[in-house]
């Protein structure tokens, strides 16, 4: 057979067998698999532009997703305000009077003294059967009084959700270091707390009437030992029954329980003395705060608007909140509206006196 030149033809790389690389020259290969590495990777100053990039990307997103959780615990905040100003209302509708804030901090909330006048323990107490808590009021009934004291420990440690600002501090127990205890309720290391107070009026006496608090109802004192002291200008009132038509300003210009404020150094201590009590006492700062921003004892008063939270700053008597900006407050009518720190010292006075005759803007907080 002739040899020719196309017998012996290389193979077209257009062919199956170049399309398998079966038959390439190694260094056609070798080159494409070099330009294949170099493709694939990143310098180190591309690196860099990405990991900057990211960081921008996440210092411009951080505050959004901070103002939405802040915004969201607000709204839990409001939650809580709208469950306990419906509670206290609840109470008016089933007893025809507001619950009282009690006989002072010496007392805790006895199960067999119903919510009046003969009821030591505070608004917060009252309202428990109103606020899906009934089997939590009942707790030491029917006991002897040594075995129902041991009993209430049990009510002054019970976490209660409904109690707290998402805000300020989490569910849970703190510590009762700085607290006086109570003559009829056992003593316990750490206990539950509140960040709600009660409207107390527009001046400082929530405590006025302590002096003349019972030691014990078995001194045969009766209900008419105790009075609706003038000089309380609220409807969160120790030893009084308060029906909402005592409340002639209206009961949409009139304060019914908000939020109260705290020093951020003291969340946990138990050291305040707005918040040194279990959240069951009678009448005291820790349930009860006013529209004066003058320390109790002082001889004019002080009208300021409320103030956030602010360490070091001691305030046990008014409200504030740990927002920013505002503060949350439930009014007698049963709405609840975020009040700006803005708010005009006269119209937060006035949002306090549930009866003073002077007229409020409603667009004016």
């Amino acid at each position: 057979m002739a040899f020719t030149q196309s017998n012996h033809r290389r193979p077209s790389p257009y062919s199956p067998a170049a399309e398998r690389g079966a038959e390439l020259p190694v260094r056609f290969v070798s080159r494409n698999r070099a330009a294949i590495v170099r493709g694939s990777g990143f310098t180190l100053v591309e690196l860099l532009v990405v990991i900057t990039i990211i960081g921008i990307l996440v210092g411009l997103l951080l505050p959004a997703v901070q103002s939405a959780r802040e915004q969201a615990r607000i709204t839990q905040c409001q939650n809580h305000l709208k469950q306990l100003g419906s509670g206290m209302l609840a109470h008016e509708a089933a007893q025809t009077f507001l619950p009282t804030a009690g006989w002072g901090y010496e007392w805790t909330g006895d199960p067999d003294q119903g919510t009046g006048l003969k009821q030591p323990g505070g608004w917060a107490y009252c309202i428990l059967p109103y606020i899906d808590q009934l089997a939590l009021s009942r707790i030491g009934a029917g006991l002897p009084p040594s075995a129902k004291s041991a009993a209430l420990v049990q009510l002054i440690t019970t976490p209660l959700e409904t109690f707290y600002c998402p805000s300020r501090r989490p569910v849970g127990l703190y510590a009762n270091d700085g607290g006086s205890g109570q003559i009829n309720c056992g003593n316990a290391p750490m206990v539950l707390r509140i960040d709600y107070a009660g409207n107390g009026g527009d001046n400082d006496n929530v405590d006025a009437t302590q002096s003349r608090q019972p030691s014990s109802m078995s001194q045969g004192l009766t209900p008419s030992f105790w009075a609706n002291y003038p000089q309380n200008t609220g409807v969160c009132l120790g030893h009084a029954e308060l029906r909402t038509a005592a409340i002639t300003d209206g009961l949409s210009n009139t304060y019914l329980v908000g939020e109260k404020y705290l020093d951020p150094d003291l969340y946990t201590t138990g050291t305040d003395l707005g918040d040194n009590e279990n959240a069951f006492t009678g009448l005291n700062w820790d349930q009860t705060r006013t529209g004066s921003n003058s320390p109790p004892g002082s001889t004019s008063y002080n009208y300021a608007p409320p103030a956030r939270d602010t360490p070091g700053l001691v305030n046990f008597w008014s409200f504030g909140s740990a927002h920013a900006g505002i503060f949350v407050m439930a009014l007698c009518d049963g709405s609840v509206r975020n009040i700006n720190f803005s708010i005009s010292p006269e119209v937060h006075r006035r949002l306090c006196n549930r009866a003073d005759g002077l007229p409020i803007d409603g667009a004016s907080f």
